[in-house]
């Protein structure tokens, strides 16, 4: 997970408050007091999809990989039909606010559900705000109250900065930064699951490992010199850990957090001591070079 720039201000046309298409949908959730079977589905309609994806670079706004074996879903960070744990009919009056829409994975959607835990229980927002008997929609905005007097508990990639809470290890575990949001936010958005752990970014630190561990072999061995070596590891560095950083790629915060902490993540797993050296170097020289 990683900090999002989105700018609320400008939406989807779709989302315009004015268009007939946003007022119908939102109009009819609020006639039927909640979420119901055959409500719009305008909220995930093409050209809302294809900004989402264009603001996350069509990574899931929480486990930041780009979905496999299905597509990218608009995703409700407040849910719009019921919330886990409380009797509550779901915010349905935000099913079309686009500050919360989030673009997701759909193992991250299905895991997290309508799981919405919050710091003031007793502040929950139960029910749209109405002014003069229409939706006041300045107070479906994220930030305004009520809905920011809930304190909401998960981290929001486009409101947080996930790296406050969240820290990962060298094994490509990630555990919260003595935060307790952040270890809420590991459980609910399943981050530690199998898919991303241990086919995912520990996958990534065993497949560079052998990468480099072939190429350093050759040094030990005396087979290539040091400086030929070196050359070839900063060649590895580039294409395997920095093209992923600079193109926005899927796991491109694991990168970077690998690149700044290469003596931790890469470094210290070489047995050899020479070996070691000569990737420690191709490391610094690397970054003096970008």
């Amino acid at each position: 997970m990683k900090k999002i720039n989105k700018h609320y201000l400008i939406r989807p046309l779709s989302l315009n408050p004015h268009r007939q298409p946003y007022i119908d949908a939102k109009a009819a959730v609020m006639a039927a007091g909640g979420w119901f079977p055959g409500a719009s589905g305008l909220y995930r309609s093409a050209p809302i999809l294809r900004m989402l994806k264009g603001i996350y670079n069509s990574k899931c706004a929480y486990c930041e990989q780009e979905p496999k074996g299905s597509p990218a879903q608009v995703e409700h960070f407040r849910p719009k039909d019921g919330v886990f744990g409380i009797v509550h009919t779901g915010y349905y009056w935000l099913a079309y606010e686009w500050s919360n829409l989030l673009l997701a994975c759909g193992n991250c959607n299905s895991t997290k559900n309508n799981q919405f835990p919050i710091r003031n229980i007793p502040g929950r927002v139960l029910g749209p705000t109405l002014l003069a008997g229409v939706l006041d929609d300045r107070a479906n905005f994220i930030l305004n109250s009520p809905l920011k007097n809930e304190g909401f508990e998960l981290i929001n990639p486009e409101i947080d900065d996930p790296a406050k809470h969240i820290k990962f290890l060298p094994s490509g575990k990630i555990v919260d930064s003595n935060s307790p949001r952040g270890t809420l936010s590991i459980k609910v958005y399943g981050l530690n699951r199998d898919e991303l752990w241990i086919n995912g970014r520990k996958k990534i630190v065993d497949d560079l490992l052998y990468k480099f561990g072939r190429r350093i072999d050759r040094y030990v061995s005396g087979e290539r010199a040091a400086i030929v070596v070196i050359d070839d590891l900063k060649d590895i560095i580039e294409e395997d850990i920095w093209r992923p950083i600079s193109r926005n790629l899927s796991y491109s915060a694991f990168y970077k957090e690998m690149l700044l902490q290469y003596d931790q993540f890469l470094v210290a797993a070489i047995g050899n001591k020479r070996g070691a050296t000569v990737l420690r170097i191709a490391f610094i020289k690397f970054i003096q070079s970008i």
